[in-house]
């Protein structure tokens, strides 16, 4: 599938219709495409989910800086 495909199915399949990024021009595979759904789930769990206990000084680096 192409990119534009990619971007369709993420858009369906995360429920965000508005969703839009920058994907390199290619031929990806099922797997392709299932590996860069996974790391967009936890990139926004990680980063985005829990910006409200970041501000409450909740999360920490991993070198034990606030």
């Amino acid at each position: 599938m192409n990119k534009d495909t990619v971007i369709k199915r993420l858009r369906e399949e995360l429920k965000m219709p508005k969703f839009n990024a920058f994907f390199e021009e290619k031929d990806y595979s099922e797997a392709d495409y299932q590996q860069l759904k996974t790391d967009l789930l936890n990139y926004y769990r990680d980063y985005v989910d829990n910006v409200e206990a970041d501000f409450q000084g909740g999360l920490k680096t991993n070198d034990g800086r606030k």
